[in-house]
């Protein structure tokens, strides 16, 4: 195992409205080492940061943790070209796993942490998997993957059991199975929402009894793009994700009846890309988002019927490739990138989100 503290720079940034509330943004990596697709982030049970990313220069797999003092890394591949497409979980004894595309074998790999290092397994190396691979782990700390199988245009699932990797395709309906996003509910079922390339619309596949049932989420113009889903503790799905015909940040929760309320969160630009979703204690969403028109990484959670909206970092072509996770004080933390010098940031606020104004 390699670890070894890591030097950081921070500096604290005021949110949008200019009253001095501020987040603070912490600059990880400023080697230009940044690489891949996603970045991932998770909260341990003291609310403290553990990320995954690729590094550019040696295209391995890094994971970093926030020990309470300083940032610790570790290499957790050793070759190969892994974690351009990542995702992090942590078990119940807060332990890391990850998900991550391995490019040099097309094949979509998992890794466990333990006392002697990190555990590396193939998990599916069928065809050219793992693409927008998504990584949930059910209560007995057993690993679940939604990832695109990019030979057949397929989406797949994965799912470690005592017997080994059991691996199914869920939907094959053409083009399908980009920006998958993977919950489970509380039987440990699957639930994933993904983009429908073909009929350029979100879609929803759940396994109930066995069996996968797969339905629109939103066909309304061209969306789908970036989906991120989160489960309510009452049950309630919603999905965050851009709609790339008009290019707006898009939300939708699915009523008691299994219909979707659809809306557009914000729309002045280009915006929602990189769109990452979270439901804080009291089922309200937090985004957070790339606001490419303007090269901004911003913020924004729903209070009642309103939208409001936080300015994270301006400090560049800042937001690509952003994860965001609510501690338990619902206080939001968030993982992004530099886009142009690939540097990788962290921020979170030094207070609880206040209302703030308009996108």
């Amino acid at each position: 195992m390699i670890l070894a503290a890591f030097g950081i720079a921070s500096f604290l940034f005021a949110g949008c409205g200019g009253q001095g509330e501020a987040w603070k943004v912490q600059t990880l990596d400023r080697e230009g080492n940044i690489n891949g697709h996603t970045l991932a982030l998770a909260l341990d049970a003291k609310d403290r940061p553990h990320i995954a990313y690729c590094d550019w220069n040696t295209y391995r797999l890094q994971y970093l943790q926030w020990d309470g003092n300083a940032w610790q890394r570790e290499e957790v591949t050793h070759s190969g070209n892994a974690g351009t497409y990542v995702s992090l979980a942590l078990d119940p004894a807060g332990r890391p796993r990850v998900a991550y595309f391995e490019w040099q074998q097309k094949a979509l790999y998992f890794g466990s942490r333990g006392e002697e290092g990190w555990q590396l397994q193939r998990v599916d190396q069928s065809a050219y998997v793992g693409p927008y691979v998504d990584l949930a782990l059910d209560a007995e700390g057993q690993p679940h993957c939604s990832y695109f199988d990019w030979t057949n245009y397929d989406l797949k699932y994965a799912r470690r059991d005592r017997r080994g990797w059991q691996m199914e395709t869920v939907d094959h309906d053409d083009h399908v199975g980009m920006f998958s996003s993977l919950v489970l509910d509380e039987a440990g079922q699957p639930i994933i929402s993904y983009l429908d390339w073909t009929h350029q619309a979100l879609k929803l596949a759940v396994k109930t009894a066995g069996e996968w049932h797969v339905s629109f989420v939103d066909q309304e113009g061209k969306v789908g793009m970036f989906s991120s889903l989160a489960r309510g503790r009452d049950g309630t799905l919603s999905v965050a994700y851009q709609d790339m015909g008009r290019l707006d940040l898009k939300f939708a929760q699915q009523r008691p009846d299994g219909s979707w309320a659809t809306e557009t969160v914000a729309s002045q630009g280009d915006v929602g890309r990189y769109a990452s979703l979270a439901l804080d204690s009291k089922g309200q969403p937090h985004i957070s988002y790339f606001d490419f028109t303007k090269k901004q990484f911003k913020y924004c959670r729903r209070e009642g019927q309103r939208w409001v909206f936080e300015l994270i970092d301006m400090d560049g072509d800042v937001g690509a490739y952003s994860a965001l996770a609510l501690d338990s004080r619902d206080v939001p933390h968030v993982v992004y990138c530099e886009y142009q010098q690939h540097d990788l940031k962290y921020a979170t606020l030094n207070r609880k989100p206040a209302n703030k104004g308009g996108e």
